[in-house]
């Protein structure tokens, strides 16, 4: 491990030592003096990186649970808060936390009026490296998560500040619930009985640790390569930029992933067009060697001739004699009827149903369906309209002939 100098700041105390064992300064009320006393030893070892471990009673770290957001309106979401700690303050954090199927965001701000300020932009005025802000409630969480490796409810750790209070952190997995200082075992069910509002089960799924010294946390926290959550300091003509450049950069990665696709799908369109080319080939030689020396044009031009002759041989009256027996037989009265003579012979015909049986129109119809395909064989039949109109199972009760059910089928033939 690479030696740091910790900076360990609280509500009344400050201690600096180098790691975590050898104590240089510590001071108890006042910080008035502190600074430039800390100053004159840091210096001292100016190439030796700097780490602030912050543990105060203020409620650094807040979250707030978020509703389901598009990337664009996660956006729109940051820079409006960026703004808002602009206005305030050029310190702050943040992330997202995604827990249980939930997004949550993370951050923390220091105003101007906050004494942490202070004590951040004098850290940025030394030319020592820096090893990075850490708040020591929030980075409990790793600590727990090494000393507690199978624990999925609620943790809580409890180590004391001094020797009246003790400091008890609660999470829910990777969310911190709560930080605070309490005098004994009253403060802490109070705690409990605070959180159990809406976390019902916590007393049930709480598991605790318990530390004799806050050292041994803070030497955990000295060998941590990053804070949990980094604090940046960035002016609003810097932060727009980023903001620019991050919105460029989506822009980019979007066009790229479209032009991504679309070679993709050509290339997939390609394939399957080269593999079609030997069999097309093939198929041109095949009617190549098969239509030999003769024209193409006047073979088509023959082809439709043929075509319209052959339907002008067909002779309809036989057509319509089968029609006519058909609608006797199925007591049909023919309202309508069409024939077509061009490439394909159509029959279309529209006829009134009676039904004096009563009997279910469905079952009629089908019937008469089945008479034309016994009576055109090889043909093709199309229902253009049904004989009903709310149901197959409608029985047709009214046989008056303003409201005889209406039915229209189309016959081609071959």
């Amino acid at each position: 491990m690479n030696e740091k100098f910790l900076l360990y700041l609280t509500d009344d105390e400050v201690t600096l030592s180098r790691g975590h064992h050898e104590i240089l300064y510590h001071l108890k009320g006042a910080f008035e003096d502190a600074r430039q006393d800390l100053e004159s030893i840091v210096l001292k070892a100016p190439k030796t990186p700097l780490r602030l471990l912050i543990d105060r009673s203020h409620q650094d770290i807040r979250e707030e649970k978020l509703p389901p957001l598009h990337p664009w309106d996660r956006i729109r979401f940051l820079s409006h808060k960026k703004a808002e700690w602009q206005s305030q303050g050029v310190f702050f954090g943040f992330h997202f936390l995604k827990q249980d199927k939930e997004t949550y965001f993370r951050w923390i701000h220091i105003s101007q009026n906050d004494s942490l300020f202070t004590w951040l932009l004098w850290l940025k005025s030394l030319i020592n490296p820096s090893g990075g802000v850490f708040f020591v409630p929030l980075e409990a969480c790793r600590f727990l998560k090494k000393n507690l490796p199978n624990s999925n409810g609620y943790q809580m750790i409890l180590y004391p500040i001094s020797s009246s209070e003790t400091r008890h952190i609660i999470f829910q997995r990777n969310r911190l619930l709560l930080s605070r200082l309490s005098e004994g075992e009253e403060g802490i069910k109070s705690s409990l009985h605070f959180l159990s509002r809406n976390y019902p089960d916590i007393n049930e799924n709480l598991t605790v640790k318990t530390l004799s010294d806050h050292q041994i946390l803070l030497s955990f926290l000295a060998t941590q390569k990053r804070p949990s959550l980094i604090l940046r300091n960035v002016s609003s003509r810097i932060l727009w930029l980023r903001v620019t450049a991050g919105f460029a950069q989506l822009s980019i990665l979007f066009a790229t992933t479209i032009m991504i696709y679309q070679g993709y799908d050509y290339k997939i369109n390609s394939r399957t067009l080269l593999a079609e080319i030997p069999v097309l080939k093939n198929r041109v030689l095949s009617l190549k060697n098969h239509i030999g020396a003769n024209d193409v044009a006047s073979l088509r031009s023959a082809l439709l001739d043929y075509q319209y002759l052959k339907s002008r041989t067909i002779n309809p009256l036989k057509s319509f004699e089968k029609l006519a027996s058909l609608l006797k037989e199925d007591n049909l009265r023919l309202e309508n009827l069409s024939w077509q003579n061009r490439q394909e012979l159509e029959i279309i015909m529209s006829f009134l149903m009676k039904n004096e049986a009563r009997e279910m129109l469905a079952t009629r119809f089908e019937r008469f369906l089945d008479s034309c395909r016994n009576g055109f064989p090889k043909s093709q039949i199309y229902v253009l309209e049904g004989p009903y109109n709310s149901g197959i199972h409608e029985v047709f009760k009214n046989p008056t002939k303003t409201s005889l059910p209406l039915a229209q089928v189309r016959i081609r033939l071959p």
